[in-house]
Formats: structure tokens, C-alpha cells, sequence
């Protein structure tokens, strides 16, 4: 019997010592949800590391046998794996809240390293061998898929946390770790606890205290969250600190933007001021001298000043007038006045200063600032930037001119300028590489706006855009050729992430399709590639369907970090982004899915509603029928919820009524308890009872007759 809408999810009963199980929907559900049946559970597969890969027919290279012909296996195998290690981040986005947790044990899936091939009769397991380095981020993120599995309303304590942490944590206990800070949990550690883990002096743990405990007390500016990570800033610290206290930048970039989170909204002028410093500080120095990972730690401190004047415009700029000058001055060197000979590192500092200003200007429509954002007004000036700053210039400029964003090709068209149209230019590689991701990136903007709307103009622009970069091909004849097949790709990442923004949680069958092509690549794709399509599989199928995205202020950044248009090139990579960025996609997750749970039958049944919402500031309402199981655009405006027709007994909800306990289940599981009325059979059981209803396929005809 069914004792939860936890269990909605499942074919088969729970075993506890198996949480992963809670992620496979039942066919029914799937079909209330999505009108599909056993299709949310082959994405399950694809997203599951711990199941052994299978590598389709290929053609072995002529002549080789014996060594040759083992390393070629192996050669394959580690391509394959390139996948596997990056599917966890996308299960996270899948599985999130699909399980409430009430054992101690948490069992992490262990990652699969066996690749199965098969060709004609002969079928060969290769086990790859893989050192602790290269497989430990891989290891991080599952422990986060493994730990957002768990509900938010888990009744999580400290002493559970305590007991759940060996000893000496492994990266996988690390990653959990960090998604009880994702779900709010590590608020109830207290400062013994914490200092425990800090005494372990794992960068895996650290990190993910970090950030866990910056997500748990997001805008809270708490004194001693904040004052933890500034241990951890060098323009926090004194100027005597030893530097060991900063050593390992990965730590740092965790701390750093940590900081951003818990001043989030706050323009603190002290804190900010140090986000600059770092970003100065990073730009000034020689590279030479600067550890590995140094440009992550710019970008957090770029991405931290702009969470912590989050559209706040003129006015942040009006509390400290240098601020804007110092970041012109970072973002390109066109902005530098005479008298400046400071020689500034714009690989690290212009993304990060563009990013600050971008969030700090975030809706603002100042067209002032937009403008002064450069992009390249010859053919000429490209050759003297690096093509990727078009990239966030582009989003920069189009996310502060919020309301100009249209989901049209026109409009994407319209962000290219004009002298890129000439056919002598348009001929040089460099041009092309630039067209590309200037439309890469006024795509990205569609897919922040739009994101969770299933807005279908929208979806159609993106997914033609998808299309056209799925199907170039580049000969590899120069050196420029190699150049641009990788921008193609990086534009091929934004563009199936962008897409499965607008349609998150739908389960959209044509995005699918696209993404199972792109799942099954093995050549010429990196561990980032993989990571960009698991992250849109994931976001498809949102919470089995229960979650999709939300466009404040706050949630847009959120999705501006998670989904940086640039992903690593291999596990290890923490260059240019913290790996470990990519799981703030929780700031913008929003539950609209409302599902009716017949109490008498207990299980999940259609049900008629009145629904009435608030269309404008004058609080003129609107009454529309839904036929539940339904998504809602969002429960912000929804007055009322009612319960109509002769099958189930009355109920009125009023949603204005925040502290009511029927509201605060709506709220924060979806769910809406009915009771079927006594002599009355639901509308799956009786045929006439399903007049008016969309739902009326064959298949369902045919059960009803059988039934019947």
C-alpha cells in the first residue's frame, strides 16, 4: 500500500539500504506527468554510473593483434568511461527530492570503471584502470547525486549528519556532504562539528563546507559563516597571514564565492570591496607566480560581487564611484585611461569583472552600461581578443536589457553586427568562430529568461539553433579548423542546456532525441561535452517531474553559475570553473507541479480543480478549470485551489493563508490530499466520468474496457 507520495515514485516497494530505487517512476505517474510510459525510466539509465557501459559495434584497426590491439580496447574504454564519470551531475538534477530519508545509512553508488563491447558474436569487458586523481571529482559528484535524492523536508539532525561522515571522509562523502548544505541541513551542525571537518584538511570536505554552509545561510549575512570563509580570502586576512592558511585555490574559489552567497543582496561595501581586491590582486600578478586554478578564484570573486549587489545598478555604483572604473579596467583594456601601465591579466580578469557587473546591473535595463560592454567593431579587433569573451559580453549586455530579450531568430540575429554579414570577412575563420558564439550566447539568455516556461516559441528558436550546430562539419585542413570544430562544440553545450532550461521537468520528447544523439558520442568529446547534455537530460526530467526553474533575480544567477557556458576538459579541470559551481542550479529549482492523491484508493488520481489566480497589481483575479495531476506557471499568485465536481468530497483551499497546513503541503511536496465520496468510482474507472479530459489515448481505452 502506498504511505507517502514518496512512493509515487516507485515500481517496486522501498528497500532502505537502497535509496537510489526512489528514482524510478511508476509507469502510471509517468503517464499522468509526461503521457509517456517507461521513457523517464531508459533516461534513468543513461544517467546511471554504477551500471555497466556498453560500447556499440565499431571496427577494430586492421592488423592488430595482441598488445596493439588491448591498448586500442583500452583507447575506447577510457572514452566511454569520459561519460560515465560525468553522468552523476545530471542524476542529481533528476532524482532531486525523490526519496525522505529515515535511516542512518545513506548508500552512495559506486561508479562502474567496466566498459562491455560487443561486436558481431565476440563480447569483451575491459576494466580501465584509473587513478585516485582522476576519478575523485567524478566520486564528489555522486556523493551530491546521492545526497539531493533526499527530500528537503527530511528530518535531518546533526547527530544523523555525525554518524553518516566516516571518519575520514572520501570524496564521495565529501559531495554528500555538500548537498546536505544544498537542502538546508548543515545549519543544525554545530561549531564542534564543523571544526571536526575543517580538521580534516580534505580539500573535498572543506569545499563542501563551504559552500553547503553559504547555500544554508544564503542573504543571512550570519557573522560566523562568513567569518569561517574570510579564513580563507587573503584580502580578508592580514597582511602577516601565512600563506598556507589560502594555499589550495580550489578551497579558496569555495570560500570566496561563499562569501558572495551569504552577503547575497546586501552591498556590503567592505566585502565587496574585497571581491575587487581579489579580482585585482589575481589580474596584477604574474602567472608565473601563481598557483594552478588561480583564474576559478578571479571568476568567484567576480560572480561573489555581483551576487552581493544583485541589481542594484547606480545605486551600488553611487556607494563607491571607483568600483565602476575598477571594473571597466578589468574587463578589457580599451577601458584603460592614460597613465595606466599596469599590465593586467584579461584571461583571468575579464570574465569575472564582466560577470560582476552584469549581476550587479541584472534587469536594470541600463542601457548605458550594456553599451559600454565592448564587442569587436572590426574584423581586425577580434584578432586581438580572445574569441570566448564574446561569449559572456553577449550574455552580459542582454541580461541586463532583460525586457529586450525575444525568443526569435531576429532577435539572436540581431546581437550580430553588421560587418560580420560582409563576404570577405565572413570568410575568415576568426569571424566565424566569433558569429558562432555571439549566437551561443544570446541563446544562453533565452534559456535564462524563459527557463521553466515551456514557452514553445522559445523551444522552437533554441532547438533550430541545436539542430543547425548539431549538423556542422568542420575538415580539420589548419590549425583555425581545429579551432573552430571546438567552438562548435562549446556552442553545442550551451545550446542543449539553454533548451532543456525552458522545457525543465516536462519530459519533452523531441528535446530527447536530440540528447540521446549527443549521449551517444564517444569521439571527439570530453568529460565537459558529457557533462553539458547529462546536465540537460537531468533537467528534463527535473525531480521526476515535480521540479522545474524560476527567473528571479536570484534563481538567474544561480543558473548563470551552474551553467557557465565553458565546461572542464577533463576531470581533474578546475581552471577557468570550480567544478563544484555546478550544483547551485538549487537556487532557482521551483515546484509548480500540483498532484491529486486519492486518500481512499491511495494512489495518484485525475481530479477536477477551479483555480483561482491574481493577474495584476490591482489584485483583479481569474478562475480557470485544471485538470489535476497539472503544472501551475507558479504558486506565487494562486488565491484559491478548489475542488469541483461530484466525485471527490469539497475542499476549498485558500492559498493566501501561508501558515495553513493544507497550503504548506501544496507548497512544499505539490501534493493535494482528496477523498473519493462514498459509491463513487474515480475517473480512471468510470468512462463516463472522463468527458472533458485530455488525457483519452487507446491505450487507455482499452484498459477501460478490459477493466470494465
Amino acid at each position: 500500500m502506498v504511505s507517502s507520495m514518496t512512493d509515487l515514485c516507485l515500481a517496486k516497494p522501498i528497500d532502505p539500504s537502497q535509496p537510489f530505487a526512489t528514482d524510478e517512476i511508476d509507469y502510471d505517474l509517468e503517464y499522468l506527468r509526461f503521457g509517456t510510459e517507461a521513457v523517464a525510466e531508459s533516461v534513468r539509465r543513461m544517467l546511471d554510473g554504477a551500471r555497466r557501459q556498453y560500447h556499440p559495434f565499431f571496427s577494430e584497426p586492421l592488423n592488430s593483434t595482441g598488445e596493439d590491439l588491448e591498448k586500442f580496447y583500452e583507447a575506447e574504454a577510457r572514452k566511454v568511461l569520459e561519460r560515465t564519470f560525468a553522468l552523476s551531475i545530471g542524476r542529481a538534477l533528476y532524482a532531486y527530492a525523490t526519496y525522505e530519508v529515515e535511516h542512518f545509512k545513506l548508500p552512495i553508488e559506486p561508479i562502474n570503471l567496466q566498459v562491455h563491447f560487443e561486436k558481431m558474436d565476440i563480447k569483451t569487458n575491459i576494466n580501465v584502470d584509473i587513478s585516485r586523481e582522476d576519478i575523485s571529482w567524478p566520486d564528489f559528484h555522486t556523493g551530491v547525486s546521492a545526497g539531493l535524492r533526499m527530500s528537503p523536508q527530511s528530518r535531518i539532525t546533526a547527530e544523523w549528519i555525525g554518524r553518516f561522515l566516516p571518519d575520514k571522509p572520501e570524496p564521495k562523502e565529501a559531495g554528500a556532504l555538500l548537498a546536505f548544505g544544498l537542502n538546508g541541513f548543515l545549519d543544525r551542525l554545530t561549531d564542534a562539528d564543523q571544526q571536526r571537518l575543517f580538521a580534516q584538511k580534505d580539500a573535498y570536505v572543506t569545499i563542501a563546507l563551504l559552500l553547503g554552509l553559504a547555500v544554508t545561510n544564503v542573504g543571512t549575512r550570519k557573522e560566523e559563516v562568513h567569518t569561517m570563509m574570510g579564513a580563507f580570502i587573503p584580502s580578508i586576512l592580514p597582511e602577516d597571514t601565512p600563506e598556507f592558511m589560502y594555499k589550495t585555490l580550489t578551497v579558496q574559489a569555495a570560500a570566496t564565492l561563499g562569501i558572495g552567497l551569504v552577503f547575497m543582496n546586501s552591498f556590503h561595501i567592505g566585502r565587496c570591496h574585497n571581491m575587487l581586491l581579489e579580482m585585482e590582486r589575481m589580474g596584477k600578478a604574474d602567472p608565473q607566480h601563481l598557483q594552478k586554478d588561480y583564474e576559478t578564484c578571479c571568476l568567484a570573486a567576480g560572480f561573489a560581487l555581483g551576487l552581493m549587489t544583485l541589481g542594484k545598478g547606480d545605486a551600488a555604483i553611487n556607494m563607491r564611484r571607483d568600483f565602476q572604473d575598477r571594473l571597466y579596467k578589468l574587463v578589457c583594456r580599451t577601458c584603460w585611461t592614460a597613465g595606466d601601465n599596469a599590465i593586467v591579466n584579461m584571461t583571468a580578469t575579464s570574465p569575472a569583472a564582466t560577470y560582476a557587473l552584469a549581476l550587479m546591473y541584472l534587469k536594470t535595463e541600463s542601457k548605458v552600461i550594456a553599451d559600454s560592454i565592448p564587442l569587436p567593431h572590426t574584423a581586425a579587433m577580434i584578432d586581438h581578443m580572445p574569441v570566448d569573451f564574446l561569449v559572456h559580453r553577449v550574455i552580459a549586455k542582454n541580461i541586463i536589457m532583460w525586457s529586450n530579450i525575444q525568443p526569435t531568430k531576429a532577435w539572436v540575429q540581431g546581437n550580430i553586427p553588421n560587418y560580420m554579414a560582409d563576404n570577405q570577412v565572413a570568410e575568415k575563420e576568426a569571424v566565424v568562430q566569433a558569429m558562432y558564439y555571439i549566437i551561443c550566447g544570446a541563446c544562453q539568455c533565452i534559456g535564462l529568461k524563459y527557463a521553466g516556461t515551456r514557452d514553445e516559441t522559445a523551444f522552437q528558436c533554441l532547438l533550430d539553433y541545436l539542430d543547425y550546430f548539431m549538423t556542422l562539419s568542420v575538415p580539420l585542413t589548419t590549425k583555425q579548423k581545429e579551432v573552430t570544430k571546438t567552438v562548435i562544440r562549446n556552442c553545442i553545450n550551451v545550446l542543449c542546456t539553454a533548451t532543456a532550461m525552458v522545457m525543465a521537468g516536462t519530459g519533452n520528447l523531441t528535446l530527447l532525441d536530440r540528447l540521446k544523439k549527443l549521449y551517444q558520442r564517444i569521439n571527439d568529446v570530453n568529460y565537459g561535452d558529457n557533462m553539458a547534455v547529462s546536465m540537460a537530460l537531468g533537467l528534463l526530467y527535473m525531480g521526476l517531474g515535480s521540479y522545474t526553474l524560476k527567473t528571479t533575480s536570484e534563481a538567474v544567477a544561480g543558473l548563470l553559475i551552474a551553467f557557465y557556458p565553458f565546461y572542464p576538459t577533463s576531470t581533474r579541470d578546475n581552471r577557468y570553473h570550480l567544478q563544484a559551481f555546478r550544483h547551485l542550479w538549487i537556487l532557482a529549482k521551483d515546484r509548480r507541479w500540483i498532484t491529486t492523491f486519492d486518500t481512499v484508493r491511495n494512489r495518484v488520481c485525475k481530479v477536477p480543480l477551479i483555480v483561482e489566480t491574481v493577474e495584476d497589481q490591482s489584485g483583479n483575479t481569474k478562475k480557470r478549470r485544471v485538470e489535476a495531476p497539472a503544472v501551475f506557471e507558479t504558486f506565487d499568485n494562486v488565491k484559491s485551489i478548489k475542488v469541483t465536481g461530484d466525485r471527490y468530497d469539497p475542499l476549498y483551499v485558500d492559498m493566501t493563508e501561508k501558515n495553513g497546513k493544507i497550503q504548506k503541503t501544496i507548497m512544499e511536496t505539490g501534493t493535494l490530499y482528496v477523498q473519493l465520496r462514498p459509491g463513487q468510482m474515480s475517473y480512471e474507472e468510470d468512462p463516463q466520468g472522463r468527458k472533458g479530459f485530455r488525457f483519452f489515448t487507446k491505450k487507455e481505452i482499452s484498459r477501460l474496457k478490459s477493466s470494465a
